[in-house]
């Protein structure tokens, strides 16, 4: 029986780390599906799509390769909150 198969994926970029989603506006109108509603919690903004089901854990880790510069001076201008729903 399967399932827990591991899954490597590389090139996702950490965009930001929200502490408090309160204060900032990550949460899609009606809310993500799967996940119960809106964000409360401290959570990863990722960019690139992260396979695997929901809720499930998601294990990272520094780049055991890194093709691409790090990028210090990132600057975050707007942040979808529109629904992929239809809502």
């Amino acid at each position: 029986m399967g399932g827990f198969q591991q899954r490597t994926v590389h090139n996702i970029r950490v965009i930001k780390y929200i502490s408090d989603p309160t204060k900032e506006n990550v949460n899609v109108k009606g809310g993500f599906p799967g996940y119960g509603g809106v964000v409360t919690n401290p959570c990863v903004l990722l960019h690139g799509s992260i396979p695997g089901h929901m809720k499930r854990l998601i294990k990272m880790r520094d780049p055991a390769r890194q093709t691409s510069p790090d990028v210090t001076d990132l600057v975050i201008r707007y942040v979808s909150t529109e629904s992929k729903q239809g809502d």
